[in-house]
This record gives structure tokens, C-alpha cells and sequence, in this order.
């Protein structure tokens, strides 16, 4: 039986065998974090030269200065806009108002008016048509004022 054994290891038949190296696995880990982190900080590098290369990186922090103090005067020029439109609108509504009240003092003095005019109808009814002495009435226009206490009376 022992040379069974001893034939099947030492022949083509003998079983596959597994060579590994001695090294640990966070040794292992180790070295590949660092080829990969050095893979990445190569090709970072090439970006970086191929921008500078291109041009791209020539003038973008000047634009960007620039840039910046563009937008803060814009932003000024936005308050003082806004602060003209708020002041518009308050003026725009204190004419409002104002023509508003007017409104109403036209429409009370058209009523007034009205009521003159009917006054000064009257006042011509009294006064006579032809240039004759005394007074004559031409029309008359009655009310009555009070209740039923002296709706029948004529005085």
C-alpha cells in the first residue's frame, strides 16, 4: 500500500499541488492600495498637464474674479431697483387713495349741483316771464312734511 502511495505522488497522476507565498494578506492589501493610489495620483497628474497643455486653466481664475464681482453689482443694482419699485408702488397707491376720495367729492358735488339747479329751476318758475309789476307764480310744487297728525290741514 505504501507503494501505491509513494507511485501516485511521484508519478503524472500525482494531485495538483498549490505553491502560495508566504505573505500575510494585509501585506498583500497594503500593496495593492498603494499601486492602485499611485495609478490614480499618475493619471490625476495627467489631467492636470494635458488641461495646462490645452489652455483651459489659462484664464478661468481671472474670469472667475471677474466673474464674482459682476454678480455682487448686479445684486446692488437689484436692490436699488427693488427699493425704486417699492417706493413706485407706495406712491402708486397713495394716488389711489387720493383719486379715490376725489371720486367721491365729484360724485357729492355733481349731487349738489343737481340740487341747485332744480333750487334755481324753482327760482325762475317764481320770477314772472314778462317785465310785469308784481309777482306772479307760474308753478307750484307742494310737500308734505310730518306724518298723519296734519296731512289733512292746509294752513
Amino acid at each position: 500500500m505504501r507503494f501505491r502511495l509513494l507511485r501516485r505522488r511521484l508519478t503524472i497522476s500525482a494531485p495538483r499541488v498549490i505553491v502560495r507565498s508566504a505573505f500575510p494578506w494585509p501585506v498583500r492589501r497594503l500593496a495593492v492600495t498603494v499601486v492602485l493610489g499611485g495609478c490614480a495620483a499618475v493619471s490625476l497628474w495627467t489631467f492636470e498637464f494635458g488641461k495646462s497643455l490645452a489652455g483651459l486653466d489659462a484664464g478661468a481664475r481671472d474670469e472667475l474674479v471677474r466673474l464674482r464681482a459682476e454678480v455682487a453689482e448686479l445684486r446692488e443694482a437689484q436692490g436699488r431697483q427693488q427699493a425704486l419699485v417699492s417706493t413706485s408702488q407706495s406712491l402708486q397707491t397713495a394716488e389711489q387713495a387720493a383719486m379715490d376720495r376725489l371720486m367721491v367729492q365729484m360724485r357729492q358735488l355733481e349731487t349738489e349741483n343737481r340740487a341747485l339747479r332744480d333750487d334755481l329751476g324753482f327760482f325762475e318758475k317764481l320770477l314772472p316771464a314778462a317785465r310785469i309789476e308784481g309777482l306772479a307764480i307760474r308753478a307750484l310744487q307742494a310737500e308734505v312734511l310730518g306724518g298723519r297728525n296734519g296731512a289733512g290741514r292746509c294752513w
